[in-house]
């Protein structure tokens, strides 16, 4: 009795570990759409809807209900002197607004929640061939004056290319909490980049 009951939960165990693999799996899309910024090839999600904003900016956009699935963007920016592309994320701007929330408990109005301004963390990545960074940061944006913030987090990859060619990802989460699905996309977006040639400064 104690055999089965032992040959049982190894079963149960052995079955939940491969439904927790398959539902990782699953939860990265397939990169196989292929786009082109010029010189840059980039590698999309399979069935998002993929717009290019202007010859530099590529959007994409998970398909969702009511319009509520994450958003993509690569970007090409040209760039000054920087010696790294942490130096490039800290100086473009693109972290100007990342928060720090909070809880201020009972002392404020309806738990009030401050926002504080906050070093973000970068951790290296490959992009493109190059060393790159990636780091993830909360926004809080107001939809219309006088309605609740909107708290939502972004991951933000760059790499600085020999031309002085910045390559950008930005991944918007309608949530605030990480994902580590999210993180792996970006990292995988990013390693599967190609430079074709040299971007002209």
């Amino acid at each position: 009795m104690q055999i089965t009951l032992v040959l049982i939960l190894a079963a149960t165990a052995g079955l939940a570990e491969l439904i927790t693999r398959q539902r990782n799996r699953s939860s990265i899309p397939e990169l196989n759409q292929i786009q082109k910024i010029d010189p840059v090839l980039i590698k999309l999600p399979a069935g998002w809807e993929v717009s290019q904003v202007d010859p530099d900016v590529l959007l994409a956009q998970e398909p969702g209900a009511d319009g509520q699935g994450r958003t993509l963007m690569v970007r090409l920016l040209q760039v000054g002197n920087v010696k790294s592309p942490a130096e490039f994320l800290r100086r473009s701007g693109l972290l100007n607004q990342a928060v720090v929330l909070r809880n201020d408990g009972e002392d404020g109005p309806d738990n009030s929640i401050t926002m504080d301004m906050t070093p973000v963390r970068m951790h290296p990545i490959t992009m493109a061939g190059q060393q790159g960074v990636i780091t993830s940061v909360l926004l809080a944006e107001k939809s219309l004056p006088g309605m609740a913030l909107n708290i939502h987090r972004q991951l933000i990859a760059a790499a600085v290319l020999p031309s002085k060619t910045a390559i950008v990802i930005q991944l918007d989460s309608t949530e605030p909490d990480v994902d580590p699905d999210d993180e792996r996309l970006v990292k995988q977006i990013a390693a599967a980049m190609e430079v074709q040639g040299n971007p002209q400064p």
